[in-house]
């Protein structure tokens, strides 16, 4: 298992030379969502890389409309692209374009933000061939998926990378959050972020040229598991060493790959500037909140249920999926109302209306139909027909 890293500083390449790095990004602001390299230092370190033993991969991964993706594209004709030894590209359309106009360069397929089945990652293979050089999985697959992955893509003859240490990004938006708010003209906005309905504090967010993007409060931190993900078959561990103390955490870091020892890690943490967690690796739970999700309050009502309210105009009316079978409603029969709030209405029914807002005789099940508003019901409310005259 080998490392891969980023280099936003040339003087690093001595250091990184010392230890098992194999490959370093270069992100330019034009292509990379946090890169800051200029179009000479993508023209002119390259090589500098090449002498000093590690590869130099370049990083396209913003997101972009059809005005932004053609400002990339010419961005790219700049780019001596047969200096670098692959370009990771994320979207779709980044992808293709390198797969129809660059047929020599290599691909590094980052599939961070979805593709979680394995069917998904199967068909970007076979549609990559030969062009494929790694994939980079996401850091929401636990151990047990993580490891049948890797053995998968190791039967095919295909290289994996994961995110061992550094921010984990959680939202990312084109639109500029921060800079409204921000009397300042900086390119690059830092700030901090709590929600009003949570009781978790201090989201990290970043605002620069490609928009805004917030990152967990804990750090992706796996170096307490080398010899696993080795055992399992991965190919890279992508270290973010962008963060002030790297110089003093990295040949720390370079001993563990030399010889793994439990008290360097626990050093290495605390040395480490920021909260760190394993993520997902132990487990992915986050469907145990669905139960959670459920609303008791709507579960069973008195009498037979008929369907749920869809549609509210306040004071005037409101719409009605009919989904109950083998069941009819008709004027003067009587229903119980029950609202996600835990709000219980019973009502006699004086009128159903059609669409078109005429008459019904009865409503069955399929239908979709109105009735005057009840006070204080509200979408998702349930109903049930009573069984009473």
């Amino acid at each position: 298992m080998k490392i891969s890293t980023y280099l936003n500083k040339l003087s690093d390449l001595a250091l990184y030379k010392k230890y098992p790095i194999s490959d370093v990004i270069l992100g330019a602001k034009e292509l990379s969502r946090t890169g800051e390299l200029t179009l000479h230092d993508l023209n002119s370190w390259p090589n500098k890389c090449w002498d000093a033993g590690i590869r130099p991969i370049l990083e396209w991964d913003v997101l972009m409309s059809e005005n932004s993706f053609n400002k990339c594209a010419e961005f790219l004709k700049h780019v001596h692209l047969n200096h670098f030894f692959a370009v990771r590209v994320q979207d779709p359309g980044a992808i293709n374009y390198i797969l129809e106009n660059y047929t020599e360069l290599k691909i590094q397929l980052v599939l961070e933000t979805g593709n979680h089945n394995f069917k998904s990652i199967e068909t970007w293979v076979q549609l990559l061939g030969k062009r494929l050089e790694r994939v980079i999985l996401s850091i929401e697959l636990p151990k047990a998926t993580l490891k049948d992955y890797l053995q998968k893509l190791n039967a095919m003859g295909v290289r994996s990378e994961i995110l061992g240490l550094g921010k984990v990004l959680l939202f990312y938006t084109p639109r500029n959050l921060l800079s409204p708010l921000w009397s300042g003209k900086e390119e690059k906005i830092e700030a901090l972020a709590t929600g009003e309905d949570t009781p978790h504090r201090n989201f990290p967010v970043m605002e620069n040229f490609h928009g805004t993007f917030m990152y967990n409060t804990k750090d992706q931190f796996l170096l307490d598991h080398l010899e696993e993900l080795s055992e399992m078959g991965l190919s890279f561990l992508r270290l973010d060493l962008r963060f002030d103390g790297y110089l003093e955490v990295l040949p720390k870091i370079g001993g563990l790959f030399k010889h793994f020892d439990s008290e360097l890690v626990q050093r290495i943490k605390k040395l480490y500037p920021r909260k760190i967690s394993k993520g997902f690796y132990k487990a992915n739970k986050t469907d145990v909140l669905f139960k959670k999700l459920k609303n008791k309050n709507i579960g069973k009502g008195q009498g037979l249920y008929l369907g749920d309210v869809i549609d509210v105009r306040k004071k005037k009316l409101m719409g009605i999926r009919f989904n109950s079978t083998n069941m009819e409603l008709h004027p003067g029969d009587y229903l119980e109302i029950r609202t996600p709030e835990g709000k219980v209405k019973n009502i006699q029914v004086k009128e159903l209306l059609d669409s078109a807002l005429s008459p019904m005789e009865k409503a069955i099940s399929g239908n979709i139909f109105f009735m005057a508003h009840v006070g204080g019901v509200s979408v998702r409310s349930r109903i049930f027909k009573e069984d009473r005259i």
